[in-house]
């Protein structure tokens, strides 16, 4: 009985786990020459780049008919302190393509690429992340825009996956818990223009698992907030929280 707590909570996080987004897997050429841009550069260890790439979508990113690609590597010769994922802005200059700007960096990243308002010519970019160590998960999930080569955060929000912490299943396991605890936070994120202004809003669901020890069980909520693009970032909008 107490091992079907554990696979519970596993069970959870992997159904939650799924709500993810992804793009363009692309074709061997392209990611062959992605690939080439990191040959003789250091990574955040001052060690050579070995990479392979993940994903990569194309658009225009820092200014209308920009032709740029936003790619996500795994660096094999990285450390876990570091972060083995790299999401990067690849650009044109003087017709050859080059590493623009570092977007994100993280032990893992998706992302997908969407246009908030349609009248502005650009693409931002929405990014899922996270890292973490013996079990625990810290995650993160982000939108942003990018002004010629600067990384303009327009929202971000953090959770956690605890589900396989360390010591946690333990002390269910042994019904040594006496307070109720948060085992998981995540947020699922979409996008909609409600009123029709051209403008995509931010729809936040959060969602929390909890383990109440004294009825030996877990509780989900969830709470949706709804932010509004004033232009800069995502701003809070009281009359849509529910």
């Amino acid at each position: 009985m107490k091992t079907d707590f554990c696979i519970y909570i596993y069970i959870f996080g992997l159904f939650f786990s799924a709500t993810s987004f992804s793009v363009e897997k692309g074709d061997t050429i392209v990611k062959q020459k992605l690939a080439s841009l990191f040959f003789g550069k250091k990574n955040d260890d001052s060690t050579d780049y070995d990479i392979e790439i993940q994903s990569f979508a194309s658009g225009s990113f820092s200014q209308p008919n920009s032709n740029e690609i936003i790619v996500n590597i795994y660096d094999k010769n990285q450390c876990h302190a570091s972060g083995w994922a790299e999401l990067w802005l690849v650009g044109y200059e003087n017709q050859k393509l080059v590493l623009k700007s570092k977007i994100e960096d993280a032990d893992w990243i998706e992302f997908y690429i969407f246009n908030i308002d349609k009248n502005d010519g650009k693409q931002e970019i929405f990014v899922h992340a996270g890292g973490g160590n013996q079990g625990s998960f810290g995650l993160i999930w982000s939108v942003y825009s990018i002004e010629l080569q600067n990384i303009n955060t327009l929202y971000s929000i953090d959770g956690f996956d605890g589900i396989n912490a360390y010591g946690i299943c333990t002390a269910i396991q042994n019904n040594t818990v006496t307070n109720s605890i948060e085992v998981e936070k995540r947020h699922n994120i979409f996008f909609r223009d409600i009123d029709n202004d051209g403008k995509k809003e931010l729809f936040d669901k959060k969602i929390i698992l909890r383990y109440i020890p004294y009825l030996r069980k877990y509780e989900k909520s969830n709470t949706t907030k709804i932010y509004k693009y004033d232009g800069k970032k995502y701003i809070l909008q009281p009359e849509y929280k529910r």
